[in-house]
């Protein structure tokens, strides 16, 4: 009983590195991953931004060219 309890402050010491090396590794993971997933949140509402402002940008230039169109046929 005795070699037993004074091994599992040996054991507990020798098996601290480990855990603390798991634990940095978990965050780590959890911090890139999250990280990743920010940037291609960003990436996705960037690229919809851009598309919607083409859109409305072409919307626009159509409106605009058929108004002077009708325009200049009207006169």
């Amino acid at each position: 009983m005795k070699r037993t309890v004074r091994r599992h402050p040996n054991l507990k010491a020798a098996l601290w590195p480990s855990v603390v090396v798991v634990v940095v590794v978990k965050v780590v993971v959890v911090v890139v991953v999250v990280e990743v997933v920010v940037v291609v949140v960003v990436v996705v509402v960037v690229v919809v931004v851009v598309v919607v402002v083409v859109v409305v940008v072409v919307v626009v230039v159509v409106v605009v060219a058929v108004i002077i169109i009708e325009n200049n046929l009207s006169l």
